[in-house]
């Protein structure tokens, strides 16, 4: 959000993307961040669970993230473009995380698949 204000000098979210994309070293922080926040929360088998897989398949959800947005923006996008903010950008940035998710585990399940990734 800082880095959106300072690029921008607003919060709101004014159909503006930032001009260099993603911008590593904030990508990280705000990486840890959210690692430091799922620490801090009281433990669920659930939560266990579920960040136990996201960090067994971190590449597969990396690799398929960006298709998987170009193939929502096609098909969504302009639906959306009334609504936009930052809410509705979390909750796109979650779909987005667990449909990868979802295809990465079922890829991995096709035996020429699996003794590739091994």
């Amino acid at each position: 959000m800082l880095i959106k204000f300072a690029f921008t000098n607003s919060f709101r979210w004014q159909g503006i993307y930032l001009a260099d994309g993603y911008n590593q070293l904030f990508t990280m922080v705000m990486s840890v961040g959210i690692y430091l926040f799922f620490l801090i929360l009281p433990k669920s088998k659930f939560l266990e669970n579920f960040a136990d897989s996201i960090g067994k398949n971190t590449m597969g959800i990396y690799f398929l993230h960006m298709p998987v947005l170009h193939m929502f923006s096609i098909i969504l996008y302009s639906y959306f473009v009334p609504y936009y903010s930052f809410g509705l950008n979390i909750l796109k940035t979650i779909f987005v995380a667990i449909f990868c998710l979802i295809i990465t585990k079922l890829i991995k399940k096709i035996p020429y698949v699996r003794i590739l990734v091994k």
